[in-house]
């Protein structure tokens, strides 16, 4: 865990070191023609921070529960010309393009790593109020972990926490080009398409409660025919060998995440108005809407990622609803301390993810191995 921890630290030092102060102003530098260029320290800051993450999941080994059986062995299979795997288009033209260059499957590793990493900094660049707070979170929910084991999701899930700023910006081209991107990584991340239409929504506490009414009594009554409706798909099909979420993470999932809703309630009067909020409090609701049926149908954590996964960018924003500076700071250092004793539990204690111990390429060769031994 040593390794990780290092990984935490030098990331946020990184930042800081580069991060906008009252005497520091940003770095002008002249390019090839001569015309000056300004660049952000906070951009310099966020790029720096990047680094640590991308390269402990790039040189990593034989981390992360699908590192061997579906991604490393799919690498080779696809190298042999098998489908077998039923890769998402985007992936698997991935995987060919690399095996145009090369056939050392660590290559498609340290890619994916820095895809991950770079997009989902590039988000909390873009589109986070607290960029420090941003950072801290990406790690402490888990998020950069399970990214090491469930990495074409996680890829697509990136995508998607990115395409926020183009739902705040009106920009429904560019928004349509990053769902289309995400899907061809993993096809159930079109269910985020429905989000740019979220800052529409005006949700009050009364009406989510409506809304959290209706959504317990369909799946008391509805879940088999909602569970039939999808049995000839490949998630039905996923879904009969999968047990539900166990109740500890169920309970302590759904608290954490009413608790950041609550929070985000405070000011709901007088931010009802503000786009930006809305669309964060909505994006929330429907994470807590999500964890609900956690019991009822399996693989809904699944779903439950790409609208938690934003978290690292809406949590800054919405904990601005605690007006009182002190009380703010006091709400977000309990919900952090929460995340890593939960981290700590989870990843450590309980091992989820396989991600410890952590190893990495170098002094080992890429054997082409396709699994089919």
């Amino acid at each position: 865990m040593h390794v990780y921890l290092v990984t935490i630290i030098s990331s946020l030092m990184l930042f800081f070191l580069c991060s906008p102060r009252r005497k520091r102003k940003d770095i002008a530098v002249r390019s090839h023609l001569k015309k000056r260029l300004t660049i952000r320290r906070t951009a310099i800051g966020v790029a720096l921070a990047a680094f640590p993450p991308m390269i402990v999941a790039a040189v990593r080994y034989k981390v992360g529960t699908d590192y061997v059986a579906t991604y490393y062995t799919g690498f080779y299979r696809i190298l042999n010309g098998s489908t077998v795997d039923g890769f998402e288009f985007g992936y698997y033209w991935f995987n060919r393009l690399i095996q145009v260059f090369t056939d050392n499957v660590f290559v498609l590793f340290a890619i994916t790593a820095v895809i991950f990493v770079a997009v989902s900094f590039a988000a909390i660049y873009e589109e986070s109020y607290n960029v420090p707070l941003s950072i801290l979170l990406f790690f402490v929910t888990r998020y950069y972990f399970v990214g090491m084991n469930i990495v074409r999701q996680f890829i697509a899930a990136a995508i998607l926490v990115y395409s926020i700023r183009y739902v705040l910006h009106h920009d429904l081209k560019k928004y349509i080009v990053c769902i289309i991107l995400a899907f061809s990584m993993h096809y159930t991340s079109i269910i985020f398409l429905p989000v740019y239409f979220l800052p529409r929504l005006r949700i009050s506490v009364k009406r989510l409660i409506t809304i959290i009414i209706g959504e317990l009594a369909f799946f008391s009554f509805g879940v088999g025919w909602f569970i039939s409706f999808l049995q000839d798909t490949k998630y039905g099909r996923l879904i009969a060998r999968h047990d539900v979420c166990g109740i500890k993470f169920t309970i302590f999932t759904v608290a954490v995440n009413i608790v950041i809703l609550l929070v985000g309630y405070c000011g709901y009067k007088e931010r009802k108005n503000d786009e930006r909020y809305r669309l964060y409090l909505n994006i929330q609701v429907m994470a807590v809407l999500i964890t609900l049926v956690f019991r009822s149908i399996p693989l809904m954590e699944r779903v439950y990622w790409y609208f938690s996964f934003p978290c690292i960018i809406t949590i800054p924003y919405l904990f601005l609803s605690v007006k009182e500076k002190s009380y703010r700071l006091l709400v977000t250092a309990i919900v952090i301390a929460v995340f890593i004793i939960y981290l700590f539990y989870d990843i450590v204690i309980l091992g989820d993810h396989d991600v410890l111990p952590y190893q990495w390429i170098f002094g080992k060769s890429p054997v082409h191995y396709s699994g089919w031994q």
